[in-house]
């Protein structure tokens, strides 16, 4: 755990409840710049393992000196004083390495104690014999209030120059007490130095003329100078800031009673206007516009249900989020209907205030009878429903392990909550539990206080049509005690065996999942958002959820749309199943397509036909892409390619996105497939092969 010059303090404790833990954590807190801190539970942890360890105790380890010093006292002073003592090598070598010059510093910092010099040539042969001396001296005399330090005459030359010493005979020991007396003996044999030390503990010695403190340094580069008045240095500079504010003041007094005085204008020539005019260069209205700037979309001019019409002609439609074929549906009209004559078109307010309609209490309570939760909560946007919910919970200071993949309203609410945001590789649990290691292990090095931590992922992920592994995300949230949220935007009315989503799929209680979220958009035919859990996760929200309190709520109607698609699902959950029969029987219809492979989970109906063999480039793969979605458009079959904002964080692939619905019928699928198959097969970017050809 240490290296040759580490001090390593570990605190041993029977309990972190204790007082002593306290303590010991406040001293660490102080000193951990220059000491590491260690704690532990088991003191058979540590050696010498023939050594008994009574705790509470702390141990102090130095590779370079001792093998360890223990301390039964954990106040700060006791513990700070305790190190201060041990931390020191017995003997400081006196030479240009910095981690010595550190506790030279030390020891001339301290005026109490005696510093004993040995001057010698630390290139002649009698050295080592010296220095084994010099340390077994230090050793045994270790608590006398003396500092060892070994100078050579090379380094310690300056100091030699202080003393008086450039025409002694070396080797020389030299001691200068607290008092800056001096005391030295020229030519001293290895075996002499304990004896003399002893005589002069004993005062049996006459010291030499005071000479004050040593001024240590390099000849060739000052690299420290360390003086016995370190403690004077160190109040002048705390009483530097008296000259600051008296500078301040006198600058302060000067500009006061400087003159004011008013700039002399005049009118400018016209001469100087039109060099103005003509030197005048103005800023663009917009940045310049790109070639996907340029790109028209195909514009639907109908209801986006199976069938659709762009452009002026009937093309099947594979680019909706349908996937019950509800759009359009003539139950869901009606109930808009009913409701509009009876509400009107808008609510005209914030739920909080007056836009709170009995449609929207329904609608919550049907969402929450569904999925069989206690409450639910309704937005009025799609996109605001992560963007309020997420933010809502995590504040600055939070913890947030996010998946790379998840889409823009995800990414928009973690950058709202201002909250520590960690993204694991797309759909790869290893990758997450090696972040939760992370976490973890930084806990035990820097305690912190207690913070809210949350897991977010999406049940099918629209930049992608993976599933979210849902059994060990359970697992990784309860074992490191995170809480779990999901978006099942794109697996409501499509997983499970009554389309309630991915716990459902799973056979997971929906308790087991903190927060659950999901635009209406999709499925449900709808617009809108809602969010359903717990009733302290929902009752949070209707304070703190940004896009309840200050946005105007849901349209009444469209409030009825969602309660006529839930209902038309429990009266026929055969929905469910018939749109995983069109989604299997389109897979099976897109296999080995030249150039292709299906990226998206086997149950998603956003299905991802992403390159073979990628270009390395979102863009240009994007254009190939777009070149085949244009020419099966020609053909009367409306697909997708991933398209993203400069904002968006997402590194995943492009690819073709394509939206199977219940409406779809057997014969428009087979047939888009083999569209697709034969116009994949006429591209010139792709060979049969799938390798990419770059053509300018």
């Amino acid at each position: 755990m240490i290296d040759e010059t580490d001090v390593l303090v570990v605190g041993v404790f029977s309990t972190y409840d204790s007082e002593e833990f306290t303590d010991f954590m406040t001293t660490a807190s102080k000193l951990r710049s220059s000491y590491k801190f260690k704690h532990t539970l088991d003191p058979n942890f540590l050696p010498p393992k023939d050594v008994i360890i009574q705790e509470p105790m702390i141990r102090v380890f130095k590779r370079f000196d001792e093998g360890f010093n223990d301390l039964k006292e954990f106040s700060f002073e006791s513990v700070s004083t305790f190190l201060d003592q041990v931390s020191i090598p017995s003997v400081v070598l006196f030479d240009k390495d910095p981690l010595q010059l550190k506790y030279l510093s030390r020891i001339f910092s301290n005026s109490q104690s005696s510093k004993v010099f040995l001057f010698l040539d630390l290139k002649t042969e009698v050295v080592e014999k010296m220095k084994t001396f010099f340390s077994e001296a230090a050793s045994k005399l270790k608590g006398k209030g003396l500092k060892f330090m070994i100078a050579d005459t090379e380094n310690g030359k300056r100091a030699m120059e202080h003393f008086g010493l450039a025409n002694k005979k070396l080797p020389l020991i030299l001691v200068q007490d607290k008092d800056e007396r001096v005391y030295r003996l020229e030519d001293v044999k290895p075996e002499e130095i304990l004896s003399w030390l002893h005589d002069y503990l004993n005062e049996n010695l006459i010291p030499v003329e005071g000479r004050g403190s040593a001024q240590i340094m390099n000849e060739q580069t000052i690299v420290s100078i360390i003086t016995d008045k370190f403690e004077a240095v160190l109040k002048s500079i705390k009483n530097g800031h008296i000259f600051v504010e008296a500078l301040l003041v006198v600058v302060i007094v000067y500009l006061l009673l400087q003159k004011s005085y008013q700039p002399e204008k005049r009118p400018l020539t016209p001469h100087e206007i039109d060099q103005l005019c003509d030197e005048w260069s103005p800023e663009p209205l917009h940045p310049p516009v790109t070639s996907e700037m340029e790109m028209e979309v195909p514009v639907l001019e109908s209801a986006a249900g199976p069938r659709t019409i762009v452009n002026g002609e009937e093309v099947i439609n594979f680019s909706s989020a349908n996937y019950l074929g509800l759009m359009g549906d003539q139950r869901v009209v009606e109930a808009c209907k009913a409701t509009l004559e009876k509400y009107g078109v808008g609510a005209c307010g914030p739920r909080g205030f007056y836009g709170t309609i009995d449609v929207h209490l329904d609608c919550e309570l049907k969402i929450s009878e569904f999925m069989g939760t206690p409450d639910s909560i309704l937005y009025s946007y799609g996109l605001a429903t992560a963007s309020s919910t997420i933010p809502a919970f995590c504040k600055r200071g939070d913890l947030i392990l996010a998946d790379e993949g998840v889409g823009w309203a995800i990414q928009n609410g973690l950058y709202l909550s201002r909250s520590t945001v960690r993204y694991f590789k797309h759909n790869d649990m290893s990758s997450l539990e090696a972040l939760l290691e992370g976490v973890k292990a930084e806990d035990r090095r820097k305690p912190k206080a207690l913070n809210r931590r949350f897991i977010v992922v999406e049940a099918i992920y629209q930049n992608s049509g993976e599933m979210a592994p849902l059994l060990d995300l359970i697992r990784l949230k309860e074992k490191y005690l995170f809480r779990l949220l999901v978006d099942e935007s794109n697996s409501i009315g499509v997983l499970g065996k009554t389309g309630r989503g991915l716990t459902e799929h799973f056979k997971v209680p929906v308790e087991k999942v903190d927060i659950i979220i999901a635009a209406m958009g999709h499925a449900l035919a709808s617009v809108g958002g809602f969010c359903t859990g717990s009733l302290k996760v929902v009752d949070h929200q209707r304070l703190s959820g940004a896009g309840y309190c200050f946005s105007a709520s849901l349209p009444p109607y469209v409030a009825s749309a969602s309660i006529a698609a839930i209902s038309i699902l429990q009266e026929d959950p055969d929905l469910v199943q018939r749109l995983q029969h069109n989604v299997n029987l389109f897979r099976e219809a897109l296999a080995d397509i030249p150039g292709f492979v299906v990226s998206s989970h086997p149950l998603s109906p956003l299905i991802f036909m992403r390159l073979k063999n990628s270009s390395g480039s979102f863009k240009e793969d994007s254009r190939v892409l777009q070149k085949i979605a244009d020419k099966m458009l020609n053909e009367s079959v409306l697909v997708s390619v991933t398209r993203r904002s400069l904002l968006d964080k997402c590194k995943l692939p492009a690819a073709l996105t394509i939206g199977v619905s219940v409406g779809h019928a057997e014969g428009d699928l087979l047939a888009a497939a083999a569209l697709l198959r034969t116009v994949a097969s006429s591209t010139p970017e792709l060979d049969f092969n799938g390798q990419y050809e770059f053509i300018k």
